[in-house]
């Protein structure tokens, strides 16, 4: 039996909110690697999301078949975002 599993934005270092190296507090999505349909593998990379400062390759945690993508290039994501779904 199948499920659909949402996945979101994972948890991003500490580190972000407090030297601002990294990140001036606005973190966009820029690019989709999958498309609904779309098979994947656990830690296949999915998608770039980046800040003023730094872009990052965001991997899935699972493997499944994209079944919808949650948010557009230009969107601005938080901890725990909905990115995407995927069937199991």
């Amino acid at each position: 039996m199948s499920s659909v599993i949402d996945l979101t934005v994972p948890t991003l270092p500490d580190c972000w909110d407090t030297c601002g190296n990294c990140s001036d507090g606005e973190v966009k999505v820029v690019e989709w690697f999958v498309q609904p349909g779309d098979s994947i593998k656990a830690f296949d990379p999915i998608m770039v999301i980046e800040t003023e400062k730094t872009t990052l390759e965001i991997p899935t945690q699972m493997s499944g078949e994209v079944v919808e993508l949650c948010v557009a290039p230009g969107d601005v994501v938080r901890e725990d975002s909905l990115l995407l779904r995927i069937k199991r």
